[in-house]
């Protein structure tokens, strides 16, 4: 009787195919709102890979510390303080492959605006002398014209305030100022520092008057 003799080949098994790793990408916050004072801002980025990070505009008071990394990195925005009335809005986009994250940052605007004075015509005044008048012309904002402090550097000073008006337009203000003919021969000067409560930076205007320069000849008398 013949023996037949079967051999049985096994079928080895295929590694399955790695399983694809999709494009991911979070931040948190995805949103933030500060005050008008500005600061700095940190948000963590959560990703499958390298990310890259875009303004979706230009924006002149914030700047990102970064604008590519990988994950776990965190990027700092910096902030400058907001010194108008308005709420300031900057949108930027994480971007990792395919995947997105949007990051909102918010810069609140100012309750009102800081007290401020300034000057509206010429800073160094040049005088004759004659007597005279002259008007310094400022612009004061959260200051009332009749709350603008006048000082004169000396304490005997040869110019005299005499008053202060109202401007033609909002805010505006004249200070109006007079000063006698100067009889000597030296030149005068003066400064006027103007300042209100609340107002970090005074005005300060500087007067000249000059003197009469006479010219004077010697005659010579030959015998």
């Amino acid at each position: 009787m013949k023996k037949i003799l079967v051999a049985l080949v096994g079928c080895q098994e295929k590694p399955a195919p790695a399983p694809e790793v999709k494009d991911s990408i979070e931040i948190e916050p995805s949103s933030k709102t500060i005050s008008a004072e500005g600061g700095n801002v940190k948000v963590m980025v959560t990703s499958s890979g390298e990310w890259t990070l875009e303004a979706k505009a230009e924006y002149g008071w914030v700047s990102a510390s970064a604008d590519k990394g990988v994950d776990g990195d965190v990027v700092t925005f910096n902030v400058d303080p907001n010194e108008t009335l308005d709420n300031l809005v900057s949108e930027w986009t994480f971007t990792c492959g395919e995947a997105v994250a949007e990051f909102k940052l918010t810069l609140k605007g100012l309750e009102k605006l800081p007290a401020s004075i300034t000057l509206n015509s010429e800073e160094n005044l040049v005088l004759d002398y004659n007597k005279g008048e002259f008007t310094v012309l400022l612009h004061s904002d959260g200051v009332e014209y009749r709350d603008i402090k006048v000082t004169l550097g000396n304490e005997n000073s040869w110019l005299k305030h005499v008053t202060s008006l109202a401007g033609d337009e909002e805010g505006d203000a004249k200070i109006i100022f007079s000063y006698n003919a100067l009889e000597g021969l030296d030149d005068l000067r003066e400064t006027i520092t103007f300042s209100a409560e609340d107002v970090k930076t005074p005005v300060v205007v500087n007067v000249v008057q000059e003197a009469k320069h006479v010219l004077s000849t010697e005659k010579e008398f030959y015998t």
